[in-house]
């Protein structure tokens, strides 16, 4: 079971993301409030962020670099829009990945683990 942490100015998102992860049998917090996330959000209790990157008052990239500045340490962002200059920067500037919406099952799973995997190797 991996803790994930779901950020997406859409309510409509987070609750689809929530229900999708919970029948995987994750532990997932949903917020639209990406500065409540920043302030509360715990990096050891954190597995897995799945962030939009395109949110009304903030950029992705950029907020993807601070949750990685705070120790989170797999960070992926979510788009609507399929641009590989997406993937790259997001490559570049340390996260994870993009995952494109709607997000299948199977690219979930890979991102969950990726994220376990990485909490097993910094554990060990």
């Amino acid at each position: 079971m991996a803790r994930i942490l779901v950020i997406d100015d859409s309510l409509t998102q987070c609750l689809w993301l929530t229900h999708l992860l919970q029948s995987l049998h994750h532990d997932v917090v949903a917020t639209s409030d990406l500065q409540h996330a920043m302030t509360v959000a715990d990096p050891n209790a954190t597995d897995l962020v799945l962030m939009e990157l395109l949110m009304h008052k903030t950029n992705g990239f950029e907020a993807g670099i601070a949750f990685k500045r705070k120790g989170f340490r797999c960070v992926y962002l979510m788009t609507n829009v399929d641009r590989e200059t997406d993937a790259i920067w997001a490559s570049a500037v340390g996260l994870e990945g993009v995952l494109i919406r709607p997000v299948s099952i199977g690219a979930l799973k890979r991102a969950v683990d990726n994220a376990l995997a990485r909490t097993v190797v910094e554990a060990g």
